[in-house]
C-alpha cells in the first residue's frame, strides 16, 4: 500500500505543475493582452498625449470606441466560448493584438488610432474575454474560486507592474535629453511599443504550444439557444450583478487618471508621474492574492462591501479638494487606499458567480451577459474623464473624476448589499 502511495505521487505532482502551469499562463496571456490599449496609457499618459499630439477628449474617443466594439463583442464572444477551447480562442487573440501594436508604434494619424481601437475592441473582447473567465472559474472548482480570481488578478497585476517598471526604465534610458525634459522622443515610445507588441505576440504562440485544449472535466453544452439568453438575463442576480462590475469598474478606468493627477496637480515629472502608476500596480497585485485568500475564508460578498467603502472614502477626500496642492506622501497615500478598494472589487467580483450558484457550463454566456452592462465604462469614461480634464480648470477637473467615482461607490455598495440579500433569500 505504500508502495503504491510512493509509486503515485510523481504523477500527482506532474498534474499539480500542469495545474499550475495553466494558470500561470491564463495570468500572463490576461494581463499582456490589455497593456497596448491600457497599460500604456494609464502608465505613460502624459508622455502618449505629447507624442501622438493629442488632447484627453482624443484619448477618452479612442477608449469609447473600444469600448462599443467590446460591448458587442462581450455578447456574442460569450456563447462562443461556451463552444470553442479556450486554447485557440486567448492564442489568436494574442497574436491579433499584438499586430495591432506593430502599427501604433508608427505614431499613426488620428483616423488610424480610431481603427486600431475598435480593432482591439474585438481582438481582446470576443476572442479572449469569456474563455480567459470561464477557464480560471473552471480551474478554481467549487471551493477555490477565491483562490483562482484572487491569484488571476494578483498574478496580472505583477505582469502589469513588472513590465511598466521595466517600460519606465527602457524610456528613462534611452529618451533624447534628461528625464527633466517635457516630452520623451517619439522614437523612444515606438521602441517601446514594438517591445510591448513583441511580447505579446510571443505570449499567444507560448499558449498555443502550452495550454491544455481544456480544462479536465469541464462540461461543454451543446448550444446556447436565444431563449435561454433570454433567460438568464431576467435573472434578478444577473442585473445586480452586472451593476457591481459597472461600478466597480469606473473605478478601475478612473486610475488611468492617477499619473496625470500627480503630474498636474503635485508636481511629479514624467518619469516620476509613470511611477505613481506603476505604484497602484503592485498595490493590485498585493490586494488581489489577500482579497482571493480572504474570499475562500470569508465570505466574498462582504469584502466586496468594504472594497466599495474604501473606494468611496478616499475619492471622496480628492474630490472635496481636502489634499493641499504639491503635496507628495498624503496624495499617495490616498491613492494607495483608492487602489486597494479598487482592486480588492476587481479581483473579486467574477466569484459572485460561484456564490449565486449559477451553472458552470453556461458561465461564458453570463460572462458575455453581465459584461455588455458591466464594462460599458470603457464607452463613456473615456470621454467623460477627457471632457472633465479638458473643459475645467485644475485642480477642479480632477476633482469631478473623483466625485463621480464616488456616486458609483455609493451606486455599486447599494448593489452588492442587495446581491448579498438576494443569495441569502434564496439558501433559505
Amino acid at each position: 500500500m505504500k508502495a503504491l502511495y510512493l509509486a503515485d505521487m510523481p504523477t500527482v505532482s506532474l498534474l499539480q505543475n500542469r495545474r499550475y502551469n495553466t494558470l500561470f499562463l491564463l495570468i500572463l496571456a490576461g494581463e499582456v493582452i490589455f497593456f497596448l490599449p491600457f497599460v500604456i496609457a494609464r502608465l505613460f499618459r502624459p508622455t502618449l498625449l505629447e507624442v501622438f499630439q493629442i488632447d484627453n477628449i482624443q484619448l477618452g474617443s479612442f477608449f469609447s470606441i473600444y469600448g462599443i466594439l467590446a460591448v458587442f463583442s462581450y455578447f456574442f464572444g460569450g456563447p462562443l466560448a461556451d463552444k470553442y477551447p479556450a486554447k485557440n480562442l486567448i492564442s489568436i487573440a494574442l497574436v491579433a493584438t499584438g499586430i495591432g501594436g506593430l502599427l501604433m508604434a508608427q505614431i499613426p494619424p488620428l483616423w488610424v488610432m480610431n481603427l486600431l481601437y475598435a480593432y482591439w475592441g474585438i481582438t481582446t473582447i470576443f476572442l479572449f474575454w469569456a474563455p480567459l473567465i470561464r477557464a480560471t472559474r473552471e480551474w478554481g472548482g467549487h471551493d477555490q474560486q477565491g483562490h483562482a480570481f484572487g491569484i488571476l488578478d494578483g498574478g496580472r497585476a505583477f505582469v502589469a507592474a513588472s513590465m511598466g517598471t521595466v517600460a519606465i526604465s527602457l524610456l528613462n534610458f534611452v529618451a533624447s535629453g534628461s528625464v527633466d525634459s517635457t516630452a520623451i522622443s517619439s522614437m523612444a515610445f515606438s521602441n517601446l511599443l514594438y517591445v510591448v507588441s513583441a511580447i505579446t505576440m510571443g505570449t499567444g504562440l507560448l499558449c498555443w504550444i502550452k495550454l491544455p485544449k481544456t480544462e479536465a472535466g469541464a462540461e461543454k453544452p451543446e448550444s446556447i439557444k436565444p431563449e435561454l439568453i433570454g433567460k438568464i438575463a431576467r435573472m434578478k442576480k444577473v442585473r445586480y450583478l452586472a451593476l457591481i462590475i459597472i461600478c466597480a469598474y469606473i473605478g478601475y478606468k478612473t486610475t488611468d487618471d492617477f499619473s496625470l493627477y500627480a503630474h498636474e496637480i503635485h508636481g511629479f515629472d514624467e518619469i516620476d508621474a509613470a511611477k505613481v502608476g506603476t505604484i497602484s500596480l503592485w498595490t493590485r497585485f498585493i490586494i488581489a492574492v489577500m482579497a482571493g485568500i480572504l474570499a475562500d475564508t470569508f465570505n466574498p460578498q462582504k469584502i466586496i462591501h468594504y472594497g466599495f467603502l474604501l473606494m468611496l472614502g478616499s475619492s471622496l477626500i480628492i474630490g472635496s479638494g481636502l489634499l493641499p496642492e504639491g503635496a507628495l506622501f498624503l496624495p499617495l497615500l490616498n491613492l494607495v487606499i483608492c487602489s486597494i478598494g479598487v482592486y480588492t472589487l476587481r479581483s473579486l467580483y467574477f466569484t459572485l458567480i460561484e456564490e449565486g450558484q449559477i451553472p458552470i457550463l453556461y458561465t461564458g454566456t453570463v460572462v458575455g451577459l453581465i459584461s455588455v452592462i458591466g464594462y460599458t465604462p470603457d464607452i463613456f469614461m473615456g470621454p467623460l474623464m477627457g471632457f472633465f480634464l479638458e473643459k475645467f480648470d485644475s485642480p477642479l477637473n480632477h476633482q469631478f473624476v473623483f466625485l463621480f467615482l464616488s456616486l458609483a461607490s455609493i451606486i455599486g455598495w447599494w448593489a452588492s448589499w442587495k446581491y448579498e440579500k438576494l443569495n441569502s433569500k434564496n439558501e433559505k
